[in-house]
């Protein structure tokens, strides 16, 4: 899933998968200059629990969440 936010000008999004070959969780922060950084998370709670917090500090920064849309990886 890529979650997307907007704040005036810029966009920053949260991408969420899951890597079969480590059986890890990642999530992918593409910064407003484009700029990526992946995490990893060994299961889902310490992954929700990663996206909660991002969530709340993305909205005290002033983002706000517009779109989310399937990667097309997922789609059939």
């Amino acid at each position: 899933m890529i979650w997307l936010f907007e704040r005036a000008d810029e966009a920053f999004s949260v991408e969420t998968e899951y890597d079969n070959v480590s059986g890890e969780y990642l999530v992918t922060l593409r910064q407003p200059d484009g700029a990526a950084i992946v995490e990893r998370f060994p299961n889902t709670e310490t992954l929700e629990a990663r996206l909660v917090a991002l969530e709340e500090s993305l909205e005290a920064d002033r983002w706000r969440r517009g779109a989310v849309r399937m990667k097309e990886s997922f789609r059939l």
